[in-house]
């Protein structure tokens, strides 16, 4: 088990304030990155780039990894080497997934057939400000580089995070509240609302509906 000394030492290698919990935006996502934030940010971007990897980018396999569990995985990893800190999240969340072996069918768990499975308004209102904060950064780490032309964003992501809210009419103060026309709409086409060249007669989402 990691100590919190060696988590202090590595930060310090890698020059990272001990209180950079608000590092927004990031140049990138790499290892420095991911260990200046909170852990409940780190499971949103797993969170976030797993929903898009599974959905869109054809990788199955990060579908196979819950991303509470996996969060410690991806962290040891990073604290493992200073070497380590300049590799992007995405690349570790790929390679690590590849070790995780196959879930196996259970007929008495949940499952949802639809694109983008539970993550939508009523997942969004249940989740911590840091968490959602997370899954933006994660669709975005993710469908940014498979479509830049489609994935244009020039806001922070704390600005997606507060439109997406306003959009499900989720209010930080009373988690009960919520559009009821509008809670069913998944996480990753409401972003896909307010990408830089959306606009009048755009698509809604950006599987096309």
């Amino acid at each position: 088990m990691t100590s919190i000394w060696k988590l202090i030492g590595l930060a310090a290698i890698a020059g990272i304030p001990l209180r950079a919990q608000t590092i927004d935006p990031p140049s990138r996502y790499d290892g420095k990155w991911w260990l200046a934030v909170s852990q409940i940010r780190r499971v949103g971007f797993i969170d976030g780039y797993a929903d898009c990897s599974v959905a869109d980018a054809k990788n199955k396999k990060l579908g196979n990894v819950s991303p509470s569990t996996f969060e410690p995985k991806v962290t040891k990893y990073f604290t493992s080497a200073p070497s380590n800190f300049k590799i992007p999240a995405s690349k570790a969340l790929q390679s690590l997934a590849l070790e995780e072996p196959v879930a196996k069918y259970d007929p008495f768990a949940e499952h949802y057939p639809d694109k983008h499975g539970y993550y939508d308004g009523d997942y969004w209102r249940m989740m911590e400000p840091d968490h959602r904060l997370g899954l933006v950064e994660g669709l975005l780490a993710c469908y940014v580089p498979l479509d830049p032309t489609r994935w244009r964003y020039s806001k922070p992501p704390r600005l997606y995070v507060g439109e997406i809210s306003a959009w499900y009419g989720v209010k930080e103060n009373d988690p009960a509240e919520i559009n009821e026309q509008r809670y069913r709409s998944k996480i990753a086409d409401v972003l896909y609302r307010f990408r830089d060249n959306s606009g009048p007669g755009s698509k809604k989402t950006h599987t096309g509906k």
